[in-house]
């Protein structure tokens, strides 16, 4: 059977494994493809009874074998189903990224709160999709009233402040020195420093910073009881801080300072554990404050 030069195309009848007396067959020079029919004439015949067809495929010397080129068309088709969707996808994703990277840049920017930067000052209180105005704390804090005041450290003061939203929060403004600049710029730049990043239930979480002329101050998350030293100064205060209680702050002391030492990288030394900084909420949970004086432990060093 001479079918060559007829432009055929497609694939090989299955019918043609019917046909065990044919003795020879030529197909060369066409269009066809897929696996030669397993009879006598295809198996035997040379490989010029094959010659340039589109794919022709089975166990004939000069043939690929089926299974190779099956697995690739197959492949190819997995690989188009595949590569599509996930292009898709990661155009996507970049798309989120590029939004998130732009989001948290500008919301770095914002949370500076330099004048130069923004018109009017604002800051970011993060957990919060709204801006919130320097002014505002100004306001919440009644002009920063020594009747809102909560406590007092060693290079601030903190005063309590209800935001517009409802929140009540703490902030804690740097004491200004007499030529207008802060105390210690450096201990507030390096409390900001350690707690911009730090997630966890036994220390204190910062929300928000502000670093003007004027004024600069910090916006952590307000603790209802105040601190542990002022709990124990007072004798009634003092008789509800039971020993289960007592114990209770210690255990949450204790699971703060194991995350900053050993779940932070680089770890974290907060080098002024004291009654001050521990502060209480209303279920008596111990968080961990003022980490102006904190310092990195880093991998390296010999302290």
């Amino acid at each position: 059977m001479n079918l060559s030069h007829n432009k055929l195309s497609g694939l090989i009848p299955t019918a043609f494994v019917d046909l065990v007396s044919l003795t020879d067959i030529d197909i060369s020079y066409n269009e066809l493809e897929g696996p030669i029919p397993k009879i006598k004439a295809f198996i035997e015949a040379p490989y010029e009874a094959f010659i340039n067809n589109s794919g022709l495929c089975g166990n004939v010397s000069g043939l690929k074998p089926c299974t190779l080129l099956t697995s690739r068309r197959k492949s190819n088709k997995i690989v188009i189903l595949i590569l599509f969707p996930l292009l898709g996808s990661l155009l996507l994703l970049l798309i989120m990224v590029g939004c998130l990277y732009f989001h948290r840049r500008t919301s770095r920017e914002r949370v500076s709160c330099l004048g130069e930067r923004q018109s009017p000052h604002s800051f970011v209180v993060w957990g919060h999709e709204e801006e919130i105005l320097h002014e505002t704390i100004i306001q919440a804090t009644n002009n920063f009233n020594f009747n809102n005041c909560i406590g007092k450290g060693g290079y601030g003061i903190v005063y309590r402040a209800m935001l517009p939203t409802g929140q009540v929060v703490a902030v804690k403004k740097l004491h200004p020195s007499r030529e207008g600049e802060f105390v210690d710029l450096k201990t507030f730049r390096n409390e900001i420093r350690m707690l911009i990043d730090i997630r966890h239930r036994n220390i204190v979480k910062l929300y928000g910073f502000c670093s003007l002329i004027e004024h600069s101050f910090l916006v952590y998350e307000f603790i209802e009881r105040g601190s542990l030293k002022m709990n124990l100064s007072s004798e009634e205060q003092a008789m509800d801080l039971d020993w289960n209680r007592r114990l209770n702050v210690v255990k949450g002391v204790a699971n703060a300072l194991s995350y900053l030492h050993h779940d932070c990288s680089p770890p974290i030394i907060h080098r002024d554990i004291s009654s001050s900084n521990v502060l209480l909420d209303s279920e008596y949970e111990a968080h961990v404050s003022d980490f102006g004086t904190a310092r990195l432990l880093m991998p390296d060093s010999t302290n």
